[in-house]
């Protein structure tokens, strides 16, 4: 699958990861996210897989994530 983290402005890492078991399975998985600052209090986690048809993401999971204190910068 992929993955991008974003702050509602900015993609502020992105990536694949892959599962320990392939589909219909479920499996564990794990991957480090990495940025410097957020300009927003709340960032979007996205897991999504690129459609073979046309490349677009589908089954999308969202998740909601709080950066780490002082690693918020708020626009001037």
């Amino acid at each position: 699958f992929s993955w991008h983290l974003e702050d509602g402005h900015n993609i502020l890492d992105e990536g694949h990861a892959t599962a320990e078991a392939g589909a219909p399975e479920w499996g564990s998985f794990e991957f480090t996210v990495n940025y410097e600052t957020a300009s927003n209090p709340v960032l979007i986690l996205y897991l999504y897989v690129n459609s073979a048809k046309d490349g677009k993401p589908e089954h999308e999971l969202h998740i909601p994530l709080k950066p780490k204190e002082g690693l918020v910068k708020y626009p001037q």
